[in-house]
């Protein structure tokens, strides 16, 4: 989603699909010149997990972080579990197997959260045992059928 931020007071505004910004004035409310940007620019300094960029990576008004250089999202974390520093840590949008993955810049610890068995999960395990079970009914009926003696 783009964005409209005003270089003097960090207000920004979120274009939406139908509009360009061409629409929008040059200036701020306040007066600061508005810049174009595909994310909101942050001042703090970010380590990319994934291409070791360093520097300041934008970030949605939803909450994730966008790495400008290879363009993969983050969201915050506030605490390490590890060592307890306390500061933004950033966590991948996509986990993997294992659960997602965060890296603290204090003590270097990379850990995760295992996935939780949820509803859905328990309910597909039901949905594959009872197709197995009619696939064995299936086959029997055919047997039956086409008086096949086993």
């Amino acid at each position: 989603m783009p964005y409209l931020v005003c270089e003097k007071c960090r207000e920004y505004y979120r274009i939406e699909d139908w509009e360009t910004p061409d629409e929008y004035l040059d200036r701020c409310e306040c007066g600061g010149k508005l810049h174009f940007y595909d994310y909101i620019p942050l001042n703090k300094v970010y380590k990319c997990l994934r291409c070791g960029f360093e520097g300041r990576m934008g970030s949605s008004d939803q909450g994730w972080l966008f790495c400008p250089q290879c363009q993969f999202k983050y969201f915050l974390k506030d605490e390490c579990p590890i060592c307890g520093f306390k500061d933004k840590l950033l966590k991948q949008e996509y986990p993997n197997l294992f659960g997602t993955a965060y890296k603290c810049p204090n003590c270097g610890n990379k850990f995760g959260i295992l996935y939780k068995k949820s509803k859905s999960n328990l309910d597909y395990s039901f949905l594959i045992r009872n197709v197995g079970q009619l696939i064995i009914m299936l086959v029997l009926a055919l047997l039956i059928i086409f008086n096949v003696k086993v």
